[in-house]
C-alpha cells in the first residue's frame, strides 16, 4: 500500500513549495520588466521617478557629472514637437515665414512657441526640486544666455526639436535627418539599413557648424539653432550641469551674484552657453576630450553614430558655413536646416533691447 513521504508531504515541502512559487513569480516579472529600478544620473533623479513621487535630493554648488552608463533614461523616440522661443517683439514676417517651413513639412509634429513667462513657468515647474537650476536662470538677466540655457533645459525635459525662430527647413522630414542621403546609393559607404538604425538608437542628434574646407583657424561647435533629442538623453543632461555650474562659478569668481552676469563680465557667449560650450560637453560626456580622440569625427561624409549621439556631416544644418571637394559633394547628404543669421542676440545686451549693435562672427 501507498504511502504519503513525510519529506514530500509534511510542513517543510509546503514551505519549499511556496519558495519555489514565489521564485517563479519573481523571475515572471522580471521578465516583464517589472520591479526593473533605473539609476538615475545627477541631481535630477527625481524628475524621471516612475512613481510619480518626487524624493529629496542634497543640492551641491556644482552639480554632479552625469552617469552616462545607463542609457535607460531616453525614451524610444525622439517625440514629436517642435520648440520655438519668442523674443519679447513676437513673431514678425520673417519669423512666420521660416517658422512656418518647420511646420509644414512636418505636419505630425506640435509646433509650440513659448514667450519669456511661459518659458519661465516651465523651467521653474520642470525642475521645481532642484534649486540650483531654477534660482540659477531665474537670475539671469542677459536673454541669450536664458535662451541658451532654456533649450537644454526644455530638450532634456520633453524632447524633440528646438529650432530658432530665424531657421528654416529645407524639404526633408525630421524622420529623415541622418537616414536621407544624396547622390547615388553607391556613394554612401553605409548602408541605409544601419543608417536607420543609428538614428533609431541616437538620444540626441547634432551636425558640425564649422567642418570642411576652412582656410582659418576655428573652434569646434555644434549647431545649436537646430537640435533633436530624446527625453532625458543623458549627454543634455551633461550640458544642463555643466552650463549651470559655469554659470554660477564665473559669477562667484567675480564676486558677482549671478544677476550681475552681463555682456562685458562673461566670456564670448558662444563659448559660455552657445555652441563652443555646448559641443565641449557633448564630447566630454563621450569620453573624446583627450588624446585627439575626436578627430575621428571630424570632417565628416556621412551621418556618425558616436555612442548615443549622431553626429551630421556640417552641410546638413550649416551648408553655408562649410566647403566640399567636388567629389564628397554626392556623399555629405541634403541640406536640412538654414540660418539666416538674424543675430537679435548680438548687441551689447545679449537680446532684443537697446540700439547699440555689437555682432560678432
Amino acid at each position: 500500500m501507498w504511502t504519503r513521504h513525510p519529506i514530500l508531504h509534511g510542513p517543510a515541502a509546503r514551505g519549499l513549495f511556496v519558495v519555489c512559487a514565489l521564485l517563479l513569480i519573481i523571475w515572471q516579472l522580471h521578465q516583464l520588466g517589472v520591479g526593473d529600478s533605473i539609476q538615475l544620473p545627477s541631481i535630477y533623479k527625481s524628475h524621471f521617478s516612475s512613481s510619480g513621487q518626487t524624493e529629496q535630493h542634497k543640492e551641491t554648488s556644482t552639480p554632479a557629472a552625469p552617469d552616462n552608463s545607463n542609457n535607460d533614461l531616453a525614451q524610444k523616440t525622439i517625440p514629436k514637437k517642435i520648440w520655438f522661443k519668442l523674443g519679447p517683439k513676437g513673431i514678425n514676417d520673417n519669423i512666420r515665414q521660416w517658422t512656418e517651413t518647420c511646420i509644414q513639412q512636418n505636419p505630425e509634429y506640435e509646433p509650440r512657441y513659448l514667450t519669456d513667462a511661459q518659458a519661465d513657468a516651465f523651467v521653474n515647474t520642470e525642475f521645481a526640486d532642484h534649486p540650483a537650476i531654477v534660482d540659477t536662470y531665474n537670475a539671469l538677466t542677459v536673454p541669450i544666455l536664458k535662451a541658451d540655457t532654456l533649450r537644454y533645459l526644455l530638450l532634456y525635459a520633453e524632447g524633440g526639436v528646438w529650432f530658432d525662430t530665424d531657421a528654416s527647413c529645407e524639404g526633408i522630414p525630421i524622420d529623415e535627418w541622418g537616414v536621407t542621403t544624396a547622390g547615388t546609393s553607391n556613394t554612401t559607404t553605409t548602408s541605409a539599413q544601419t543608417l536607420r538604425e543609428n538614428r533609431r538608437r541616437a538620444s540626441l542628434i547634432v551636425g558640425w557648424e564649422f567642418d570642411v574646407g576652412l582656410n582659418y583657424e576655428f573652434q569646434r561647435q555644434f549647431v545649436t539653432w537646430a537640435v533633436a533629442a530624446k527625453r532625458g538623453s543623458p549627454r543634455l543632461l551633461a550640458v544642463v550641469d555643466d552650463i549651470i555650474a559655469s554659470i554660477r562659478e564665473t559669477a562667484q569668481r567675480q564676486d558677482l551674484t549671478v544677476a550681475q552676469l552681463n555682456m562685458t563680465n562673461i566670456p564670448d557667449v558662444v563659448h559660455f552657453t552657445g555652441p563652443v560650450a555646448f559641443a565641449k560637453s557633448v564630447v566630454r560626456s563621450l569620453g573624446l576630450d583627450k588624446d585627439g580622440r575626436d578627430k575621428k569625427y571630424h570632417k565628416l561624409l556621412e551621418p556618425t553614430l558616436v555612442e548615443d549621439v549622431l553626429i551630421l556631416p556640417g552641410y546638413a544644418l550649416a551648408a553655408s558655413m562649410n566647403k566640399y571637394e567636388p567629389k564628397d559633394k554626392d556623399r555629405v547628404g541634403p541640406s536640412l536646416v538654414v540660418h539666416h543669421y538674424a543675430g537679435s542676440w548680438k548687441n551689447d545686451f545679449g537680446g532684443e533691447r537697446g540700439s547699440r549693435r555689437s555682432f560678432r562672427s
